[in-house]
């Protein structure tokens, strides 16, 4: 059976490792379609052949009030019976408007649209999951809404230090920093990428910007193992769960280069609790970390095909695959493997490195 399956994101540095495991598909002849967003031609063409999507197309962003015409445009021009979903921004626009796009034939692979919006706020997911219990301290929320200029020095009285301040929305861990008492200023001004921050930069930072402010929010720094937990899920069922364990520091500079590859009950019981309560569907990736405690917490939730998906291919498994074979067919296959606890083979540890390729010339 010929399917041809939509890829967003597709200028992004993990493509041809994404596009060779999504062919060799055991049940359909796949062609991949890659979109982007840019206006380039010879830029199209070089990632075309870079990437394995031999058909790559740019379209508006994901926001753009133009993007659900082109996606229209595509799915009517090459007959695609599934988009695997990348960014938050499509995931949110692609969400809205699934069940125009299944009917005309292409399923949208991400979770219901309300779930999306939910998840997406930081901050709503975090006040949900204290309302459900999951994931938050039911005496210390751990978590602070900023609503106004006052709020923030109340907050950072309240949460102590060190404490993390985020954007509700977005991704990439842009405007993520760590506030603490005394940063490194030496390695903070070196690094490539700030994430300490002492208490007086951000108020004096936030004094020139305070109608800002309500788009952030504080959150309770966990000192202890962070982990990325992705899940394929079945209406609010886990069908399938791979868990990797990313080291105590701040992920800040996706996408993972190493991770080990864990069987943590507790990690698991929290995210499937989630699953379950939130009713989550696709592919979902799930972000814990362990307080001082050693007790697993709720860091945010991806509601979209994470880049470094490809780790669950550590346990035999091919995310991208079963997740086809879920919007081609309704359902997972019967037997698909969710390994609990470690099967019969060493441990194992996601190393990724970058290839390159040149295009044009002779």
């Amino acid at each position: 059976m010929k399917v041809t399956v939509i890829l967003t994101c597709a200028g992004s540095q993990v493509t041809p490792s994404t596009v060779a495991m999504i062919e060799g598909h055991p049940y359909y002849a796949l062609k991949v379609v890659g979109i982007d967003s840019g206006e380039s031609t010879s830029m199209a063409s070089a990632l075309a052949v870079a990437s394995g999507c031999i058909d790559l197309r740019f379209v508006p962003k994901g926001n753009s009030p133009h993007y659900l015409s082109a996606i229209k445009n595509v799915i009517r021009e090459t007959g695609a019976k599934a988009i695997l979903v990348s960014s938050d921004e499509e995931a949110l626009n692609l969400s809205k408007h699934s069940e125009v796009l299944a009917s005309r034939g292409c399923v949208v692979c991400c979770p219901d649209f309300e779930v999306v919006c939910l998840v997406l706020d930081k901050l709503a997911l975090l006040e949900k999951a204290h309302f459900l219990g999951l994931g938050i301290w039911p005496s210390n929320s751990g978590y602070f809404s900023l609503g106004g200029w006052g709020d923030l020095e109340v907050g950072l009285g309240i949460l102590g230090l060190p404490c993390v301040i985020k954007p509700r929305t977005g991704r990439g861990s842009r405007g993520f920093r760590v506030v603490t008492e005394r940063p490194n200023e030496y390695s903070t001004f070196l690094s490539k990428r700030p994430v300490y921050t002492s208490k007086e930069e951000l108020v004096r930072f936030f004094k020139k910007y305070p109608n800002q402010l309500k788009g952030f929010f504080l959150q309770k720094y966990y000192p202890g193992d962070k982990y990325c937990v992705d899940i394929l899920a079945e209406k609010g069922e886990v069908r399938s769960m791979v868990i990797r364990n990313n080291g105590r520091d701040p992920k800040v500079d996706p996408p993972t280069q190493f991770a080990e590859i864990v069987f943590d009950s507790d990690v698991r019981e929290l995210c499937t609790k989630l699953v379950e309560a939130l009713r989550l569907d696709f592919c979902i990736e799930i972000e814990v970390a362990r307080d001082s405690e050693g007790e697993p917490m709720l860091l945010e939730i991806n509601p979209r095909l994470d880049a470094t998906l490809h780790c669950t291919g550590a346990l035999g498994l091919n995310f991208y695959q079963e997740l086809i074979i879920y919007a081609i067919e309704g359902k997972y296959r019967e037997d698909l493997p969710d390994y609990k606890s470690r099967p019969q083979m060493s441990q194992r540890t996601f190393v990724r490195f970058w290839d390159h390729s040149f295009v044009g010339g002779s």
